[in-house]
């Protein structure tokens, strides 16, 4: 409707009338309110034109088209405007002939144009090719009706998702009251051109929106962001991302030659494949890319027919953090480096048939005695999803390593090392994802041209994630900090708990769990089946390994209660999120010390019968260097002990074989390890005994493999002292503390 301006609304010139919005009705005038989405400001008005047939934020029916609405005719640009995006990955020479079967993308309006132009005629599509049978790419994408690409002012625009009505919802309570509240794209239909240019300008207008609640929305609508299958993702809302995703991919396999087309034999059975679609994101959450992989239905495969042998190539957690702490002390470059399509590179050790995957199908006249139900690819490198997959993966690595001097260390073969002088390289490795330290910029860019030269390499440039850890380094301070925000924001959307009040313990000094605490009725049972109890331990294990060591012993508890948890387990559980919720901003983090860097401290610790349902002991430690954690466990000894003293000696006796690992992983990466190693313990009879044989008396039925720390202490590899029990922090995994001392050993175990 248009309605009428005043005088001292609109300039001498100016129109007299502004096409507006009805919005309701004042309370102390007669007339109509409206919007004018020009002005962005509310009219109130009893002089208007009223058109009917003309609804903004509905979907009118063909047959109801208003006659003065100008219809653009749309242009090649408009109806396949990433044609070039499509087309241009496979532009490259390929082993195979290939066929694009493209129909017409269901495009945005917005991407429509500004001016009329003449129409487009389709160009043809290519014939398939004559001769032998070959592969051919064949998307089907969801045809644009033509009516509905004439009629471009009417289009409907794409359904907003819940998530991000929730966030415009509450986009007032963030913003100040001289701020005009957004407001929804409006159609108009009776100026000619004036649907096409606010198409053209909608994505020009940007909404201020606060970051919490942005960042909020981003992990509530990725999951629905990442379809199941190829069809769904041609036909998804953000199908243009996908395609290219897909298209990558399979231009990935084709460079490589991961196959071959092929008849199946006799006697053999192809194994089935599917796409998976995931949504990369950085450690803040936000989007870093769109990618697609086809992935082998390996759970079909038969040991000894199709692999033998199966194992993955990934560096101890606590080595990673052992690097990044001796970079962080000595002030060493981290770069990362991402091995694109890496199971792609090795060749495999086994002959695999697999059917042919979901977009891709098979063209030409088939030869004699060929039968086109037999058509399968013959895998001739290694493929995501198969099982031996990572370790030929893992073969392939070494050998090139190998050749450009790189070794790996006998304590951790993930952990490859270079040295030439004064250079030193430390290369940790988590399947794809190489993290490289080294005290040379020149040897870092060196090395990364030598792996390009073997592999597809996405160079990340200084490490800033690794693993899903967010990593900070200030270069002034010396420090480098490991944190998970994002994932932490994820898994408190995942059960609802972003709004949760938070807590300062992860678990309270009272509370003791049992078995007696699980369901024991089949109504219990069925009360917590629908609960995600296991789900959510499996969520915080990562978390109590990687970065939260404050939670470890917690989430070590609710381990022993997976198989039937109770209300007080899943209560508990929760607390964990209580903590997580005010605890998000804590990092990791490590800082130049005044002791050396090879130089670590150990701690020990046991509580006594920890256990109430079997009364066995709880045993940790903690190995600290550039003034934090990067290593510590926990765990319940596999018997009862009567003492303390006992519990304290058989723990130490573990615990030695952290030490002696730690101590001769710096000692490959050239440290001096000469010296003996100290470990701090609160318990002085312990010690003792761990000194002197002649108290062995006292320790008749301890089983004789942890008496083996008596020739640790003899060949002076390890110095056993004391440390108060206020100042040891390992109490902080063997039992759950009050909040003063859980706060001290919080500061000591390096998380700030």
């Amino acid at each position: 409707m248009y309605t009428h301006l005043q005088k001292d609304q609109h300039l001498a010139l100016a129109p007299h009338a502004a096409q507006c919005i009805l919005i309701g009705y004042p309370c102390d005038y007669k007339g109509w309110s409206f919007w004018d989405p020009v002005q962005q400001k509310e009219l109130i008005s009893d002089s208007v034109a009223f058109h009917k047939s003309i609804f903004p934020f509905c979907k009118p029916s063909l047959s109801g088209l208003d006659c003065s609405v100008d219809l653009l005719p749309p242009t090649e640009n408009s109806l396949l405007p990433n044609s070039a995006t499509l087309f241009a990955p496979l532009a490259a020479p390929v082993p195979v002939s290939l066929l694009l079967v493209l129909q017409p993308l269901c495009l945005e309006p917005a991407l429509a144009p500004a001016v009329p132009v003449s129409p487009v005629i389709p160009a043809a599509v290519p014939e398939p090719p004559e001769g032998p049978a070959c592969l051919i790419i064949q998307l089907h994408v969801p045809p644009w009706p033509v009516s509905l690409a004439v009629a471009l002012d009417i289009l409907e625009h794409p359904r907003t998702p819940p998530a991000v009505k929730l966030l415009m919802s509450n986009f007032k309570h963030h913003l100040d009251n001289s701020l005009p509240l957004p407001v929804k794209c409006v159609l108009h239909g009776r100026l000619p051109g004036a649907l096409v240019e606010a198409n053209l300008t909608v994505a020009d207008k940007f909404i201020p929106v606060p970051v919490v609640d942005a960042i909020k929305c981003v992990f509530a609508t990725s999951a629905a962001m990442e379809p199941r299958s190829l069809a769904k993702a041609v036909a998804h809302l953000d199908g243009e991302s996908w395609i290219v995703a897909a298209l990558l991919e399979i231009e990935a396999h084709l460079e490589n030659g991961t196959w071959e087309l092929a008849q199946l034999p006799t006697g053999h059975r192809a194994i089935r494949s599917h796409w998976v679609f995931k949504v990369k994101q950085k450690a803040n959450g936000l989007i870093d890319k769109y990618k697609g992989q086809i992935v082998a239905q390996g759970f079909s495969q038969v040991c000894r027919i199709h692999y033998n042998e199966v194992f993955t190539s990934m560096a101890h957690m606590a080595a990673m953090r052992t690097v990044i702490a001796i970079a962080a002390v000595e002030d060493l470059e981290l770069d990362s480096v991402d091995v694109s399509t890496a199971f792609l590179n090795s060749e495999i050790d086994a002959k695999i048939y697999m059917k042919i995957p979901e977009g891709l199908s098979v063209e030409g006249d088939p030869a004699p005695g060929e039968d086109l139900k037999c058509w399968v690819v013959h895998l001739l490198k290694g493929l995501y999803g198969i099982k031996q997959g990572p370790q030929i993966w893992a073969f392939k690595l070494h050998l090139v390593l190998t050749d450009i001097s790189f070794k790996h260390t006998d304590c951790d073969h993930s952990i490859y090392i270079y040295g030439w002088g004064a250079v030193q390289i430390l290369l940790p490795i988590h399947v794809d994802d190489l993290l490289l330290a080294s005290n040379s910029c020149s040897a870092l860019q060196s090395v990364k041209s030598k792996l390009a030269s073997h592999f597809k390499l996405h160079d990340l440039g200084p490490m800033t994630s690794i693993l899903g850890m967010k990593l900070d380094c200030d270069c002034q301070a010396c420090t480098i900090s490991l944190s998970q925000p994002g994932y932490i924001e994820s898994i408190l959307q995942d059960f609802q708990m972003a709004n949760c009040n938070p807590l300062l313990m992860p678990m309270e000094e009272s509370l003791c769990l049992s078995l007696s605490m699980s369901p024991s009725t089949v109504e219990e049972r069925l009360a917590m089946k629908g609960i995600p109890y296991c789900e959510l331990v499996r969520k915080l294990l990562y978390l109590a390994v990687a970065t939260c060591p404050d939670i470890s012993y917690t989430v070590g508890v609710l381990c022993c209660f997976v198989e039937n948890p109770g209300v007080m387990h899943w209560e508990a559980g929760k607390c964990i999120l209580h903590y997580l919720r005010g605890t998000t901003p804590l990092s990791l983090v490590y800082s130049l010390s005044s002791s050396p860097v090879h130089c670590f401290t150990t701690f020990s610790d046991a509580n006594l019968g920890g256990n109430p349902d079997n009364s066995r002991s709880m045993g940790g430690f903690t190995i600290c260097m550039a003034s934090g954690a990067v290593q510590w466990g926990s765990w319940l000894h596999p018997h009862v002990l009567l003492s303390s003293t006992k519990s304290e000696y058989t723990t130490v006796s573990k615990v030695r074989c952290e030490v002696m690992w730690m101590r001769y992983l710096l000692d490959e990466f050239g440290y001096d390890m000469a010296a003996p190693l100290t470990v701090l313990m609160d318990n002085a009879s312990a010690i003792q005994v761990a000194k002197h044989p002649e108290h062995q008396l006292m320790m008749k039925h301890v089983h004789q493999a942890y008496h083996w720390i008596h020739s640790c202490v003899e060949g002076s590899d390890i110095m056993v002292s004391h440390v108060p029990g206020a100042k040891n922090p390992t109490d902080i995994f063997t039992k759950p503390l009050g909040w003063l001392k859980f706060a001290k050993f919080q500061d000591m175990l390096g998380l700030h």
